[in-house]
């Protein structure tokens, strides 16, 4: 009867250590991660499975007005921002476009959303993983106040300790939807910051394909190399979950190449031949090439009233079906024989023959290095616009394949 007894004591005894050691187990990995996150290296494949409804963590009832660890951090007692201040300061100071000028105000913008998404997102689940990427993205902040500062430029953040308000319309409403949609759970937190990171980097190394001066190039090399750490360890952070993170933004092959990750031959043979990136509803993208009056807008054909032309090294298009697919406004006034472009707070005005434009009241030139790039008129009478400068004002990236002589645009509103 007594070894009865102790034999059912001891298998109530391993029963219950059963339980709680893999419950054990999966809490301090998950903390070890997200302390060594920015350390560990990517797994081969970026992780398998699809578990988007597990939730490891309940949201925090913590109050909002409670002090958050990366609205207090400014970003500039950071290793990186320290090391660009001592590069900056052995560069002379270039001779900025206003393009360029403009291009870092955007930048300066855009990184304060990307901070306050982790900021809302650590606010609601308390987890370290956000808080350390949050003052990463202030340090980005830093770097681009280290620009704004070095050649005067206004500063567009009035407020940095405040999260959630924008100029920016757009970003206004893209921080509110990322907050909504990283809400729902911890994994839709850190598929929504993943996310986040995709459309950064593709800004970042749009401002660096723009960027002719040294000083600049070097920002945003710097900002482009922990844009791509964050995006892996949050690709990593979704495998730990069992979640194979899919890119949202990016062409897959592309993401793959980044990420490191190699396809499969089981991928390779179930991939249909004539297979496209797919499109999400945000995402704009539109395909044309130069002697083509037909443009695929989301994969959707439609005709143009002229072919895409190129007239001193630079293309020209008839732009209203464009401005009209990205949700903006365009018109045309015969007598000044100038095109109005509005597009959330962007106004940009264009000339026929006229080698400057106006872009929010202010005058640039279309091409600082070619100043023959004007809008023209060819028969029967339709207005050709420069491409590259109009959409990249407007937020858009565009690509040029020299090859197939094919432009694609990918807008995000």
């Amino acid at each position: 009867m007594k070894r009865s007894k102790f034999l059912t004591i001891s298998l109530i005894i391993l029963f219950g250590f059963a339980i709680i050691t893999p419950s054990l187990v999966y809490a301090n990995s998950y903390n070890n991660l997200q302390t060594t996150m920015f350390i560990m290296p990517m797994p081969p494949g970026g992780g398998s499975g699809d578990n988007t409804n597990k939730n490891p963590k309940e949201p925090s009832n913590e109050s909002p007005e409670m002090a958050n660890p990366i609205l207090s951090n400014d970003g500039s007692q950071s290793q990186m921002v320290k090391q660009l201040s001592e590069k900056l300061s052995k560069m002379p100071k270039a001779n900025l476009t206003q393009k360029e000028k403009m291009s870092i105000q955007t930048m300066m913008e855009y990184e304060k959303m990307v901070r306050d998404v982790y900021a809302m997102m650590y606010q609601q689940w308390q987890t370290k993983a956000f808080e350390n990427m949050g003052k990463k993205a202030s340090a980005e902040m830093a770097a681009m106040k280290l620009l704004l500062e070095r050649y005067g430029i206004n500063n567009p953040v009035t407020d940095p300790s405040k999260a959630g308000d924008f100029q920016n319309q757009s970003l206004q409403k893209t921080f509110e939807q990322m907050v909504e949609n990283g809400n729902k759970s911890l994994i839709d937190a850190i598929k929504t910051c993943a996310e986040l990171e995709e459309m950064n980097l593709m800004k970042i190394e749009n401002a660096l394909e723009n960027a002719n001066s040294d000083d600049l190039k070097t920002v945003y090399s710097t900002m482009l190399k922990e844009t791509v750490d964050m995006l892996k360890s949050l690709v990593y952070m979704l495998s730990i979950e069992g979640v194979k993170y899919q890119p949202k933004y990016m062409p897959l092959m592309d993401f793959n190449k980044l990420m490191g990750i190699k396809e499969t031959n089981k991928e390779k043979e179930n991939k249909p031949s004539n297979q496209k990136k797919e499109k999400t509803q945000q995402e704009i993208q539109m395909i044309m090439r130069i002697g083509k009056k037909t443009m695929e807008i989301n994969g959707k054909k439609i005709e143009f009233d002229a072919a895409p032309m190129i007239k001193h090294n630079r293309t020209l298009v008839p732009i209203r079906a464009i401005i009209e697919a990205m949700g903006g406004k365009i018109s045309w006034d015969p007598n000044e024989r100038k095109v109005t472009i509005i597009l959330d707070n962007k106004t940009i005005e264009l000339w026929i023959n006229k080698a400057q434009a106006v872009v929010n009241g202010e005058t640039v030139w279309i091409d600082p290095n070619n100043h023959e790039v004007v809008p023209i008129i060819v028969p029967p009478g339709r207005t050709m616009l420069p491409l590259r400068f109009i959409l990249e004002e407007l937020g858009a990236t565009v690509n040029w394949n020299a090859t197939t002589k094919t432009i694609t645009i990918t807008y995000i509103p």
